[in-house]
């Protein structure tokens, strides 16, 4: 029993021998490049490879963020490009010259002495803004007289655009 005790205490230093032998070894390592643990070859082996590898994600993040910066740019370029349009058009729309009142007024007059029908055609081709401006004006039994000798597609497109429930037209999405 007092010999297998020994023996095993024997085996113990030896292994802790071998252990300490090697740790020693394994700092040295460490040291010169320019860790402070104490690890075996593997372990060393294996944090390189990962800082390796960490290092590679990390340039390749960098390449995926300024790839996204770029296009973050160009977005931003192509929405000041868009704003500008929307101003112009907004100021082409406020350049677009207003009836004024007597002038649809003097038209309202002609189309009274006008019979519906003529009139009606006459309104089917007119731009639809002054069409709407002189159908505003007129009493609604003389509206309807006009809206009934009209082609229904017309006559749907002008009570929209003067109930205000606007809808572009075909004509006007080829213009867009």
């Amino acid at each position: 029993m007092i010999y297998r005790d020994f023996l095993k205490i024997f085996i113990f230093l030896k292994i802790v021998s071998i252990s300490f032998s090697h740790a020693e070894e394994t700092k040295n390592l460490a040291k010169k490049k320019g860790l402070s643990c104490i690890a075996s070859d593997e372990i060393i082996e294996e944090i390189a490879k990962k800082e390796e590898y960490n290092n590679k994600k990390t340039q390749e993040l960098k390449i995926k963020e300024k790839e996204l910066l770029d296009k973050e740019k160009a977005l931003n370029e192509e929405i000041k490009v868009l704003d500008n349009l929307k101003q112009e058009i907004a100021k082409s729309k406020e350049n677009v010259p207003d009836f004024k009142k007597e002038k649809v007024d003097k038209l309202i007059k002609t189309f009274l002495y006008m019979n519906p029908k003529s009139v009606s055609k006459i309104l089917a081709k007119l731009e639809n803004t002054l069409a709407v401006q002189v159908l505003n004006e007129m009493e609604n039994e003389r509206l309807a007289k006009i809206m009934n000798n009209m082609s229904p597609e017309r006559s749907a497109e002008l009570s929209e655009l003067i109930s205000g429930s606007y809808k572009i037209t075909q004509k006007e999405r080829k213009i867009e």
